[in-house]
């Protein structure tokens, strides 16, 4: 009976593991394809055609410190129920706020 048990659990996770995977990759795979525009593509690809393989090493770095810092913002905004921006400016004033702010706005914009 017990060996069914296991059996019907093993067959359930089998079937639905390719929707798990999905559900937990889906929204970086979404996010990752949103800025991927036609000047954005040709930009990756000369980069890629340029630098080939010597900057991957990078990647392992960007992601662990995106990680990090996603992780932190993520506690303070649950723990105090604000936002960054209202966190930047009570600790550090309009001004720091509005640098921040502009940096990370400036990434963004692309020359016309």
């Amino acid at each position: 009976m017990l060996q069914r048990k296991e059996a019907w659990r093993h067959e359930a996770f089998r079937r639905y593991r390719p929707l798990l995977i999905l559900a937990l990759i889906g929204p970086g795979i979404i996010t990752s394809a949103a800025d991927n525009d036609a000047g954005g593509i040709i930009t990756y690809t000369q980069a890629g055609a340029m630098y080939r393989y010597d900057l991957l090493w990078v990647i392992v770095l960007i992601t662990f410190a995106l990680a990090m810092i996603q992780e932190m913002c993520a506690r303070m905004g649950v723990v105090t129920q604000k936002g960054l921006g209202e966190l930047i400016r009570e600790n550090f004033g309009v001004k720091w706020t509005m640098f921040a702010s502009a940096l990370c706005c400036l990434p963004t914009s692309q020359p016309p």
